[in-house]
């Protein structure tokens, strides 16, 4: 029966361990997300490497929200 409480034990810490990393990942692009919005180009030539690396944030995010499932 111990043995049976280590295991889920264990169980519940990865799960923690993963959602914690989840969450860390989340707040970081979104750290990103809300610096890269506030370096919006002030004229329209700056717009397309703007709009580049927006889409490249938000791919990585797409990306390891696919790869969760």
């Amino acid at each position: 029966m111990e043995q049976l409480g280590k295991l889920g034990m264990m169980i519940r810490g990865a799960l923690n361990k993963k959602l914690a990393e989840g969450l860390r990942f989340t707040a970081q692009q979104n750290k990103a997300l809300t610096e890269h919005y506030h370096d919006f180009p002030k004229t329209p030539d700056g717009y397309d490497a703007w709009h580049k690396t927006l889409h490249k944030i938000l791919d990585e995010s797409y990306a390891r929200l696919e790869n969760q499932n």
